[in-house]
């Protein structure tokens, strides 16, 4: 790993994760460790696909990880620090050849370029690099190299706030740690100003990035859904031909005209799509 750290910091910064920075001294997690909050790989499978497997390389508890797999994919997690979901103890700057075709995680901050850099090298050519990252990130010049070298394809700006959860606690507290409640007594959820967005590299591309605004469906933390419902109907007719391909003329010009008509009693099976932002 390169000595040029993106960031200068002491050493209790050493595992600072994004979100730290939202935070003062007094309230730091152990390893500085900062949960992404689960929704923020499902905005980010609303507007990305990746081929073949993905890794998830600074997994904490697997919030985001449970998410990508719950959204079809197999996904290997990994941590520094063994806090009880996939393998831990895996430092990923010692790993030589990639886990997974892809890599999707919410890295420690304090070492985002070299993560990213590190995880470009190992990636083959076309694999996705996918880094949930504060806005700011665009700025510094430490940085001017790494977006040189490997130029972002897209980033996705969240344009609601998304929130990193001390030690994975995402519930509200004030100033002596004390959680605070709801009228109805279930836990307020922590609030957050910090701007985020996904960095996502294509390995190999060189251009331009994008940048766009992430257009998702969201209400106090629930994602709204499109249900596409199809219904089946099936019905055998006996159809007199000479061949295959006549009595599928003959039953399809007998369909189309109306002398065969399909009714609820040849209802056969169904089939739901669920759908956000109209993307399946």
């Amino acid at each position: 790993m390169s000595n040029n750290k993106d960031w200068t910091g002491n050493k209790k910064t050493t595992f600072v994760t994004l979100g730290a920075s939202n935070h003062t001294d007094h309230d730091r997690a152990e390893h500085d460790y900062y949960a992404t909050e689960p929704k923020a790989a499902d905005i980010l499978c609303d507007v990305e696909t990746f081929e073949g497997s993905i890794w998830e390389n600074a997994c904490g508890e697997g919030h985001l990880s449970e998410r990508l797999k719950a959204r079809g994919y197999e996904v290997k997690s990994t941590d520094l620090i063994d806090r009880g979901y996939g393998q831990g103890n895996v430092d990923f700057f010692k790993v030589t050849a990639p886990l997974a075709d892809n890599i999707v995680t919410n890295p420690p901050y304090s070492y985002a370029k070299e993560w990213a850099e590190h995880s470009l090298s190992l990636l083959k050519g076309g694999k996705k690099l996918a880094l949930f990252l504060s806005i700011q990130f665009l700025e510094s010049a430490k940085r001017k190299s790494l977006f040189e070298k490997y130029p972002p394809k897209t980033v996705y700006v969240c344009r609601n706030r998304i929130l990193c959860g001390i030690n994975g606690d995402f519930r509200a507290k004030d100033k002596a740690g004390n959680v605070i409640y709801n009228e109805d007594g279930t836990p307020k959820k922590m609030s957050s100003a910090k701007c985020y967005a996904w960095f996502v590299w294509e390995k190999g591309f060189k251009g331009d990035p994008v940048i766009k605004w992430i257009n998702w469906l969201h209400k106090r933390g629930i994602m709204i859904y499109k249900a596409v419902i199809r219904e089946i109907l099936k019905r055998k007719v006996e159809i007199e031909a000479d061949s295959k391909v006549d009595a599928y003329l003959l039953a399809h010009e007998k369909y189309k005209n109306g002398d065969i008509v399909l009714n609820a009693d040849d209802f056969d099976k169904f089939n739901i799509t669920i759908r956000t932002n109209d993307k399946t």
